[in-house]
């Protein structure tokens, strides 16, 4: 697994889901979304296919916070 830090870290806003916070971090580091779940140990064959449902997977926010740098009690703060 692959854990290098992203280059553009965005703000969290405050009423953001962390899945929001994903599609966005992905979005401006120009990023595969596949990469952030699989870099969070994500099975992405287990992600529903409409909207941003995971099923049964859980975030793990403690390497989201490696990632990004971002204090892992903000993310864990962000609705799911």
């Amino acid at each position: 697994m692959n854990k290098s830090k992203v280059v553009v870290v965005p703000n969290v806003y405050h009423d953001e889901s962390l899945i929001s916070y994903i599609y966005r971090l992905a979005d401006v580091n120009n990023l595969d979304k596949a990469w952030i779940y699989e870099s969070l140990g994500i099975n992405l064959s287990k992600i529903r296919t409409h909207g941003f449902q995971l099923g049964n997977e859980k975030i793990d926010t403690s390497i989201l916070a490696d990632i990004t740098g971002i204090d892992q009690i903000v993310l864990d703060g962000l609705s799911i």
